[in-house]
């Protein structure tokens, strides 16, 4: 399994990302946000609502749908598209116990 890398945006990274003042400047990358709808929820047997805020170790398999690659005056860049095909997620119980299940002891 990977090691996990937090992909939170530094403060200059998310003033770049817009115009906007503090209060919209976004945390993280457009695109590391997962929507469930109902029936999502229901395949993969939430029961009972999380709180806000709550922490989840998520376990998915994707399949690259694009890639794309383009130099640009600025340099190179590339991006993919992922779609999840299988997905499933647990109580995250802190750094230490999510890698002791990812890499074991």
């Amino acid at each position: 399994m990977p090691h996990l890398v937090d992909m939170k945006l530094t403060k200059k990274e998310s003033k770049e990302m817009t115009a906007g003042s503090e209060l919209t400047q976004p945390a993280y990358p457009y695109g590391l946000r997962l929507e469930l709808n109902d029936e999502s929820m229901k395949k993969i047997h939430i029961e009972s609502m999380p709180e806000v805020g709550t922490k989840v170790l998520v376990h998915a398999v994707a399949q690259v749908e694009r890639v794309s690659e383009n130099q640009t005056q600025e340099g190179k860049r590339q991006d993919m598209s992922l779609q999840i095909t299988e997905l499933g997620f647990e109580p995250y119980k802190g750094k230490k116990a999510t890698e002791k299940i990812l890499y074991g002891d």
